[in-house]
Order: C-alpha cells, then structure tokens, then sequence
C-alpha cells in the first residue's frame, strides 16, 4: 500500500476492468437503443470482440515475454500505449460516428476491445516487475 507505482498499477486495472465490464453490461443495449440493431444480433457484437481481447491479451503477454531487443521499459511503454490511447481514441471516434453509420460503431466497439488486451505487456507486467524487487 506504500509503493506508488503498484497504487497506479491497481488503478489502472480498476479502470480497465470498469470499462469492460461496462462494455459487455450496456454494449448490447447501446448496439439496440441507439443504433438500431436487431436484439438478435447486439449479443454477437459484443460476445465476438471480448473474446478477441481474450486473444490479445494472451497474445500481448507473450509477445511481450519474448520480445528481447527493447528494454522492459520500452515494452512497456509501447504496450500501454497501444492499450490506453488506441482504446482512447476509439472512444472518442465512438462518440462523434453518427447514427447512420452503425457499422463503423460495432467496428470502433472492436478496435477499442483488441486494443486493450495489450495490457498484459503494459501495466500488468509493470505490477510484475516491481514487485521482484521486494
């Protein structure tokens, strides 16, 4: 509870889990209200990108193990910016795509969940590494 980056790393993960869990809760029922997809088909756009981030995340992991040419600080650094801005920008993208282009919002829903499985070579590895130190 004293080491500050462990405090950033569990608020990290705090903010990363409330976002996922807030896509796969009310996905489905922005994919239905607001752009109009038939209830058949909201389940499968918000079932198919969260097991893709399953994939990137154990992707990301390994990627990030076997990676031996950058510092663990660079990997990181690339990894949490893939994860954090990609998703970030997705976002706001998300945020701005008109009704019209319902098409373009299931393929932001998917980026942004692609995008945060990097996390697992970012913040979480961070956790990882300075907890070796003690």
């Amino acid at each position: 509870m004293t080491n500050s980056v462990m405090l950033a790393v569990w608020l990290s993960a705090f903010g990363e889990l409330m976002m996922s869990q807030f896509i796969v809760m009310y996905g489905s029922v922005f994919l239905k209200e607001v752009l109009g997809f038939a209830v058949n088909h909201t389940g499968y756009f918000v079932a198919v990108p969260r097991a893709l981030h399953l994939g990137f995340k154990v992707i990301s992991g390994i990627a990030s193990d076997r990676i031996h040419f950058w510092s663990e600080k660079t990997k990181m650094r690339l990894f949490n910016t893939i994860a954090l801005m990609v998703s970030g920008a997705f976002f706001c993208i998300l945020g701005y795509l008109p009704k019209d282009q319902a098409h373009l919002s299931v393929i932001a829903l998917l980026v942004i969940e692609c995008s945060t499985g990097f996390i697992c070579g970012g913040f979480y590895k961070c956790a990882t590494l300075v907890a070796r130190q003690f």
